[in-house]
């Protein structure tokens, strides 16, 4: 299991390769207590400038700890962390990251439209699993849809749009499915925090072992989305 050939034509950035060797210069002059304020002031305005494509280093850091301390992620373990400009660019990230055209992605019924539209903008083929009347996860569905050409299983919970919160013993179900089959369980915890009552989120990236096909959009605090129409009906195939 691995990355789209795509990933590996991506050139390194030569903006940030000259920005990298302009900070090393800056870095220990400016540390240097006998450096010039022009030096210093140089420093400084070096945060405001480029940084680091996958994210602000003490941004990661902190979401590093939340996901440990909230989602029992250990993240240095094999998983990585990316930040994104909003949780829709990061999941076409990893759409445009796993999938070659023609390959599959299965989103169980109801899904969220943004899920449909950046796996048909990859060029790949998203198929339609109906779920329970509870809108809960029917595994064994799951499983029976998987094809030569599936590349993933997408989970959405709390789910948009119908509010469902999926079991842990489902997810597990779907992440043991995965592992069986070779292909990745793409966990969208994007509402992580709209539970209510006694329920309970749960993280498939926590199970163990699960780094290597497990991959996972978690909360954008003090953001929400409106939940979109019911779609019950199955993404119409490419032609």
């Amino acid at each position: 299991m691995g990355f789209t050939p795509r990933v590996g034509s991506i050139p390194s950035s030569s903006t940030m390769f000259h920005i990298n060797d302009v900070r090393s210069i800056l870095r220990p002059l400016s540390a240097d207590p006998r450096a010039p304020a022009s030096a210093k002031a140089a420093r400084a305005r070096s945060a405001w400038t480029y940084q680091p494509g996958e994210g602000l280093p003490a941004l990661i850091e902190a979401l590093e700890e939340k996901l440990l301390r909230e989602n029992r992620i250990r993240v240095r373990t094999g998983s990585r962390v990316m930040v994104t400009a909003g949780a829709n660019m990061a999941f076409m990230h990893v759409i445009l990251a796993t999938l070659d055209p023609g390959d599959e992605v299965i989103l169980p019924l109801p899904y969220c439209f943004n899920h449909e539209m950046a796996v048909t903008r990859a060029s790949g083929r998203p198929v339609g699993v109906p779920t329970d009347d509870r809108y809960q996860l029917r595994p064994e569905a799951l499983e029976s849809a998987i094809t030569p050409r599936t590349k993933a299983i997408v989970t959405i919970t709390p789910n948009n749009p119908t509010g469902a919160v999926f079991t842990e013993e489902a997810l597990r179900d779907v992440n043991e499915i995965c592992r069986r089959h070779g292909i990745y369980h793409i966990a969208d915890e994007v509402y992580e925090y709209f539970t209510y009552g006694g329920t309970r989120h749960f993280s498939p990236g926590s199970i163990s072992g699960s780094n290597d096909y497990t991959q996972g959009r978690v909360s954008r605090r003090c953001q929400s989305q409106e939940p979109q129409g019911l779609n019950g009906k199955a993404p119409e195939p490419l032609r």
